[in-house]
């Protein structure tokens, strides 16, 4: 996964061989990881959400199979329910 992250920073098609699968994350989870990772880098890659969504779409082509890339982009802070996946605005490393 740290491969198409990478990939994503450097704006390299990810291309999966195998989608990551996940068990005890939702969409919501998902979701907010990727808005994670768009925040983190949007100072440097400037990039849509619309391209984060596309990622997390591949990445996750499991658990995302019918949610369209648009709902995907829609939902990325969506913050009704309980996420293991916290919205950080100030990501860390």
């Amino acid at each position: 996964m740290l491969t198409a992250v990478t990939d994503y920073l450097h704006g390299i098609d990810i291309h999966i061989s195998k989608p990551v699968s996940v068990t005890k994350l939702g969409n919501g989870d998902l979701f907010h990881y990727g808005w994670n990772i768009w925040n983190h880098f949007k100072p440097v890659k400037k990039n849509k959400q619309e391209d984060i969504a596309y990622f997390l779409k591949t990445l996750f082509a499991q658990p995302l199979k019918k949610v369209e890339v648009a709902t995907i982009r829609k939902k990325l802070t969506f913050s009704e329910g309980k996420y293991k996946i916290k919205i950080e605005n100030a990501l860390r490393l």
